[in-house]
């Protein structure tokens, strides 16, 4: 799966997970322990109830071996959904637009 056909990274992490032989079982705690999270955690960010720290972003990048322009919008979808004001959702929106078309370039 490419990270530029996705808006949402819960989305495009669930997907890449259910996309893998055996619908990626185990990939969900062998990403929790990448990340120093506890599962439960995990399970609580790709349903919603909380977010990716920044941090937590950059060691998910990681884990799928992203170079820096996917990283960057990785982190640009972890801000967007952390956003509470229409001007930054924007803002983050047009960035995120700019690196994929970024991308088609390469």
């Amino acid at each position: 799966m490419k990270l530029f056909e996705f808006n949402n990274y819960r989305e495009f992490v669930i997907k890449t997970v259910r996309s893998l032989p055996k619908s990626g079982r185990g990939e969900f705690l062998k990403i929790a322990r990448h990340l120093s999270l506890h599962t439960s955690t995990l399970s609580q960010v790709l349903s919603g109830i909380k977010n990716f720290t920044l941090d937590q972003a950059c060691g998910l990048a990681d884990y799928f071996g992203f170079n820096d322009l996917e990283t960057e919008y990785l982190l640009l979808m972890v801000e967007l959904e952390r956003a509470d004001t229409e001007r930054l959702k924007n803002t983050l929106k047009k960035k995120m637009t700019r690196i994929k078309e970024q991308s088609r370039e390469l």
